[in-house]
This record gives structure tokens, C-alpha cells and sequence, in this order.
């Protein structure tokens, strides 16, 4: 009888204290952890493209903590990725209050509104997870797209430098390499292509390509193709490639060195870049948010690294968009 009561009063602290304070303490750990939850939620499916569905879960987030970090970047983030300036833009001017720096915030401001940016922090090139961002979206099926939008560097590139390269058989560094695409053309004659790329999908797709039942590829590295691995040897490559880089690189300086210092005497580097609307420099362009460069300000880059101008033509890597490409020697042909 006694061991029965004992049993009845313990389930009923269990029913009246125990549950109860176990649910509050559940629900209590479910609300401090809606912030975060809401939060990873925006940004995956911003992410995905899913931007009304993003908005209100970092709506949620900000309602039950306005000041939840990066908050306002994910925000002005998304909205610059819908089109919405409007209302990217005091998101990103936020962004920039709570993180001062923020090279994301600055970069997508620059696009939205040049003057909004704070004097002396005009962004000289697109942040590397930005890059990766775009670029591992666009990884699957990237060569079919390409193909679909008539982007002809690969054959454009080749006829120009086919007859420039000194070596039958040329050491081939591909900068921002991607797939390959540009570096097809190349590998019947190639003793080696080594290519470089920051965005691990991408090079995934370059390590599984293939030309002429042989691996596309000798050597593949992920890197910053302004901060080459120590692993490219200096004075090892006949021909450097640089296509379609210089639009996500505004300042050159850095790209340009390292692609220097890895040429033979006499080897050859062919960069291109879309042209900027003044005579000297480069920027940001307002239509595309890409980096536009003057061929001025290519030609010094160059010099300042013992670079001499070959050739220069304005070429079409895709149809009605215009560009120019450089051809220059480490030495003198």
C-alpha cells in the first residue's frame, strides 16, 4: 500500500512539475534558437533563388532579434540579387554601419550606388566568396550554357596566338581556368596545361574534361589567381591564359605579377577585359556589375611587371558584347 502511494505521487509530480518544466524548458531553447533558425533558413534559400521565401524568414529573424549579425548584409544581399536597388541599398549602408569593411557590402553597394561609397573604399575587385557563389551555381552545365550564349574564346584566343607562341609544344598556365573551355584547343600541342581556379565545383568539371581521350588537365590547382600557389614554379610556362578574368579583377596589379613571374623568357600572357568607358583606369560597370578596364591602364599594368605589348585587338567573346585582347611577351619577339 505504501510503495502504491509512493508510486502515485511520483507520477503526479511527474504530471503537474516534471512535464511542464520540461516543456518550457523545450519551448524556452526553440525561441532563443528561432533567431539562428530563421536565419540559416533566409540565407539558404537565397541561395537558391528563393527570394520571397528568404525576406520572410529574415523578417522572422529580425523580429525576434533586430540586431542579429550579418542580418542586414543577408537582407541587402537579397535584394540585390532580386533587382530591388531600392531596397538593397539601405540594407548594404546598415551592413556597412554594423561591419565596417565588409567587402561583400561595399562590392554590391558599388553596383547599386557608386556614390553611397564611403571615400577611399571603391572596390577593386569581386570578393572570392562572391565569386564562388556565382560560379558554383552556374558549374553544372556550364558548358552547354556557354555553348547556348556562342561564347567563342576557346577558337578567338587560339587563332590569335597560334601563330605568336615561339614553342611547337608550350607549357600552358590557364588562370580562372573553369571548365577548360578556353584551354581545349590547346592540348593536342600542349606538353602540359596546369590550370588555376578558385571555385572548387569548377574545377571539379575541369578535372573530369578530356580532349582527344586525354585528361584536359595535367595539374589543377585551387587558388587565387592573384595569389598563385607556391607550387607553379617561376619561369615554367611558354603561355598564360587570362579569359574572361579581368572582369571579376579590378585592379590587375596582383594577377599580372604572378603571371609574370611564372614566364619563361619570351613566353607569351593574353588577357582580355571588356573596355571602360574613359581613357585611363578601370571600374565597375552599372549595366552588368562587372570590371571594365581601359587599354591604357592594361598596357601599364603590364609594363610595371616587365610586360611589352605583342598585339591588341577588339574581339567578341560573346556575340554584341565588346571586348579587347592583349597579347604581351616577357621578352621581346
Amino acid at each position: 500500500m505504501k510503495d502504491a502511494l509512493g508510486n502515485a505521487r511520483n507520477a503526479l509530480r511527474d504530471l503537474v512539475v516534471e512535464q511542464p518544466k520540461a516543456w518550457l524548458t523545450n519551448a524556452r531553447a526553440r525561441l532563443d534558437n528561432l533567431p539562428k533558425t530563421n536565419f540559416d533558413l533566409g540565407v539558404m534559400f537565397t541561395d537558391q533563388g528563393k527570394w520571397v521565401d528568404a525576406l520572410f524568414r529574415f523578417r522572422v529573424t529580425r523580429f525576434f532579434q533586430a540586431d542579429y549579425p550579418f542580418l542586414s548584409l543577408q537582407m541587402g544581399r537579397c535584394y540585390f540579387l532580386m533587382g530591388d536597388h531600392a531596397r538593397a541599398k539601405p540594407m548594404l549602408l546598415e551592413a556597412l554601419r554594423q561591419h565596417a569593411g565588409d567587402q561583400s557590402a561595399l562590392f554590391m553597394l558599388a553596383y547599386v550606388d557608386p556614390a553611397a561609397v564611403p571615400k577611399g573604399q571603391m572596390p577593386e575587385r569581386m570578393p572570392r566568396d562572391m565569386v564562388i557563389g556565382f560560379f558554383t551555381g552556374m558549374a553544372y552545365g556550364y558548358d552547354i550554357e556557354e555553348a547556348n550564349s556562342k561564347y567563342q574564346a576557346g577558337k578567338i584566343v587560339y587563332d590569335m596566338l597560334k601563330p605568336l607562341v615561339k614553342s611547337p609544344t608550350p607549357a600552358l598556365l590557364d588562370l580562372a581556368c573553369g571548365s577548360g573551355i578556353v584551354a581545349r584547343p590547346w592540348r593536342a600541342a600542349a606538353s602540359t596545361i596546369t590550370g588555376v581556379d578558385c571555385t572548387p565545383a569548377m574545377l571539379d568539371s575541369a578535372m573530369k574534361a578530356a580532349h582527344a581521350n586525354k585528361p584536359l588537365y595535367d595539374a589543377l590547382f585551387e587558388a587565387d589567381v592573384t595569389q598563385l600557389p607556391v607550387s607553379i614554379a617561376p619561369a615554367s610556362a611558354d603561355l598564360v591564359l587570362m579569359v574572361n578574368a579581368a572582369s571579376y579583377i579590378g585592379e590587375l596589379g596582383g594577377v599580372l605579377r604572378g603571371a609574370a613571374n611564372a614566364m619563361k623568357p619570351d613566353a607569351l600572357l593574353v588577357v582580355t577585359f571588356e573596355p571602360y568607358g574613359a581613357a585611363s583606369g578601370f571600374g565597375l560597370s552599372q549595366t552588368n556589375g562587372r570590371f571594365t578596364h581601359s587599354a591604357a591602364y592594361v598596357t601599364q599594368a603590364a609594363q610595371t611587371v616587365g610586360l611589352s605589348l605583342v598585339k591588341e585587338a577588339s574581339v567578341e567573346l560573346y556575340p554584341t558584347i565588346p571586348a579587347v585582347a592583349m597579347v604581351f611577351s616577357k621578352g621581346t619577339n
